[in-house]
């Protein structure tokens, strides 16, 4: 535009539709991390664009010699809906990423609802704050001079040159055919050497460690089991180690329905500028270490935002007739995963020998006495 004044109208509007973009996740029940901040990040590139397509057609129509408060009416007019238009284009982009199901879902839900407040304010603040602001800061294009003046003779030379560029190159197709030919090839090569992984290692500072040990363990027998985890641990915590602190606890779960025979530790690590190793680096010995206990099964894990509270990075389910037969399967995948230097601490959910009680409830009584299945389930485990 070759003004100050015009370019302070799509200044205002960024951190206008940006803090408003904080109502939308306050409404959602979002908070402010690493996705939400990069959805903001995204969408400063988007929300200057509705305020750009009205500033200048007020512009254009000031220049034609109309008052700057009829070139802010008509000029909005013109273009609202266009603007309108786009801006449910974008919405509509972002929007469904945000339904998606699983890990994929959970990891770009907030970053949609963030991208799509963010262009719908973007489309209210383009047709209401800024038509006024036109009206106030608009003025007719007058000759350039000073920094204008030499800003657009520069940009005057460098479409010349493109100009130019274009009529050598345009007219030879076999060199563009081969120009894309190799970036296609190369595009090829970076997509297969290079790494990829959906959540890779976070070294956050703490990782915790699984205890499982035999099904019907008391208590007593946990402690006893955990104190020897929380022995190899000591190892690595003191002056010139990793390990800041160690917490343990039995049972592992939380609530009255967590297993006797099952712990946890959580463990945190000194800051980064006070040691040598990373969180995943200390993981590794420590599972080297926690591997020889006997009397039960350690597993140290660094959580990530896609892996679940005591869950594992890798699952497998398995489908079957009867618990027989999903058994002999179990049993044929768990003796092949240890064969897998890749793989480790495989285990199973489905415990043959786990202690249980089996209810067999009355349906013609219960049914006489209005009392429905699931009530029945929720006296017994409240």
């Amino acid at each position: 535009m070759g003004s100050v004044r015009a370019a302070l109208i799509p200044a205002v509007t960024v951190p206008v539709c940006l803090v408003t973009v904080f109502i939308a996740l306050w409404a959602f029940g979002f908070t402010i991390n690493l996705l939400t901040l990069l959805a903001l990040v995204l969408c400063i590139g988007l929300v200057v664009d509705d305020a750009i397509v009205v500033l200048e057609n007020v512009q254009r129509r000031a220049d034609l010699g109309e008052p700057p408060l009829v070139a802010a009416r008509r000029g909005t007019q013109q273009v609202a809906f266009a603007v309108i238009a786009t801006t449910t284009v974008l919405a509509a982009v972002f929007l469904p990423i945000g339904f998606m199901e699983g890990n994929t879902g959970r990891l770009f839900r907030e970053l949609s609802v963030a991208m799509a407040a963010a262009v719908t304010i973007s489309a209210f603040v383009a047709l209401t704050l800024t038509p006024m602001m036109c009206s106030k800061l608009i003025r007719a294009h007058e000759q350039p001079r000073g920094l204008n003046a030499w800003i657009q003779s520069h940009l005057a030379s460098l479409s010349s040159g493109y100009r130019k560029a274009l009529k050598r190159t345009i007219g030879r197709p076999l060199l563009f055919g081969a120009m894309l030919l190799g970036s296609l090839c190369v595009s090829w090569f970076l997509l297969i050497a290079t790494p990829a992984e959906l959540a890779p290692p976070e070294d956050r500072g703490a990782f915790f460690v699984t205890v499982s040990g035999p099904e019907g363990a008391g208590f007593d027998y946990t402690v006893e089991q955990m104190h020897e985890v929380e022995q190899k641990l000591f190892k690595y915590l003191g002056e010139g180690q990793s390990i800041d602190r160690a917490n343990t606890r039995v049972p592992g779960g939380f609530g009255p329905g967590g297993d006797m025979h099952t712990g946890q530790a959580i463990v945190l690590l000194k800051p980064w500028n006070q040691r040598d190793e990373t969180t995943a680096e200390l993981v590794e010995k420590v599972r080297a270490d926690l591997a020889r206990l006997p009397g039960v099964v350690a597993r140290p894990q660094v959580r990530t935002g896609l892996v679940r509270s005591g869950g594992q990075p890798l699952a497998v389910v398995l489908g079957g007739p009867d618990y027989a037969e999903l058994a002999q399967w179990r049993d044929r995948m768990l003796a092949r995963m240890e064969q897998n230097p890749q793989l480790y601490s495989a285990d199973s959910d489905y415990k043959e020998t786990r202690p249980q009680l089996r209810v067999e409830i009355d349906r013609t009584r219960a049914a006489d006495l209005g009392v429905s299945v699931q009530e029945i389930g929720r006296t017994w485990n409240p």
